[in-house]
């Protein structure tokens, strides 16, 4: 009977839980709404006057920028004192979100002027995108490093990294902790491909043993399974996938310059949101896998799983974009799997 408890946020969060996050989101929302709702008119406009591809490529960039920094600053100024806390600093736009706009810009950037130039010889649109991302990929760590500065991690974490390896049966991955106001929660993630390890916040390494244990467990699950570098081959395919449309849509069209630029990502974009939303799934279900390792080993211990997963900054109640189109399962249902073990 118990297996039959449905996964909807009213039967595991109370109303002021579901108040608080939607406090917190419901600006992220309409920041999010307001940006897509301007990018779409914004492309009307340059289909219309079709500028440039130089010009194109600029103006596209410098929208990027705004969305990514806009969406930051709103969760920053608006959403943290929502919910009663204190506004992040303004550095943390500093070291995180305005570098990390600025890549995305110079790609895109990048992206249209390439596909731009490879106009006449379509086959090299299927190249250059995949070129780009892999230089993306190798870059993204190296960037993460350098901008939230982790150090190997010591104390409490080091021990149960031993406790949790030994039971496992496993040497013990790579583990550093960083103190980036990026990461304001207990959290922590997988990262390398190649030399994978455990990057853990601050807070994380000051909370409870029995989270501690259940997080760290979690991560080992991800570099037992080598989710990362599966994660990369998969976004590989998933961005071959969108160069391949990209390419075909740029042999079939007739014309040149803004238009058929805009033809051409068009179908490049549609082909990799679909892939896209493969790859959140695909994640998802390696999520629920990490969460059953995490189970088998140390116990289910459901209101574990709930302290780390009902925080105000957690989307308690998604919509069903949210919930397709987000990396991991909604706190509600990872709370029933942990109870209906």
């Amino acid at each position: 009977m118990t297996r039959a408890l449905p996964a909807t946020p009213g039967r595991w969060f109370s109303e002021e839980e579901l108040h608080r996050s939607n406090a917190y989101h419901r600006p992220l929302r309409r920041a999010a709404q307001l940006a897509d709702g301007g990018f779409a008119v914004l492309v009307v406009v340059l289909w219309v006057l079709d500028p440039a591809v130089a010009v194109t490529a600029v103006v596209l960039a410098i929208a990027v920028v705004l969305r990514a920094v806009g969406g930051d600053l709103v969760m920053d100024r608006v959403a943290e004192p929502a919910i009663g806390e204190a506004p992040l600093p303004l550095r943390r736009l500093l070291i995180s979100s305005v570098p990390v706009a600025m890549l995305r810009a110079g790609l895109v950037g990048a992206l249209i002027l390439a596909l731009d130039a490879a106009v006449d010889r379509p086959w090299l649109i299927g190249v250059v995108p995949v070129i780009l991302v892999a230089l993306a990929l190798l870059v993204a760590e190296w960037w993460f490093d350098l901008v939230h500065r982790p150090t190997p991690a010591g104390g409490p974490s080091s021990s149960v990294v031993a406790e949790v390896a030994s039971r496992l049966d496993v040497d013990p991955p790579h583990v550093q902790t960083t103190a980036s106001p990026a990461f304001p929660g207990p959290t922590a993630m997988t990262l390398g491909a190649r030399r994978p390890r455990i990057v853990t916040t601050a807070a994380l390494d000051g909370a409870e043993p029995q989270l501690l244990e259940w997080v760290v467990a979690h991560e080992f699950a991800h570099v037992r399974r080598r989710d990362v570098p599966r994660g990369r081959v998969a976004a590989w395919l998933a961005v071959g996938a969108a160069s391949v449309a990209a390419a075909v849509t740029a042999a079939s069209v007739d014309s040149s310059g803004t238009r058929a630029l805009l033809m051409t990502m068009g179908a490049g974009l549609t082909v990799w949101l679909i892939m896209q939303l493969a790859l959140m799934a695909r994640s998802r279900h390696a999520e629920r896998l990490a969460d059953d390792v995490a189970a088998a080993v140390l116990g289910p211990r459901p209101a574990v799983v709930r302290a780390l997963v009902s925080g105000p900054r957690a989307r308690l109640d998604p919509t069903l974009w949210e919930r397709i189109s987000a990396p991991h399962p909604t706190p509600a249902e990872r709370l029933r799997r942990m109870t209906t073990r």
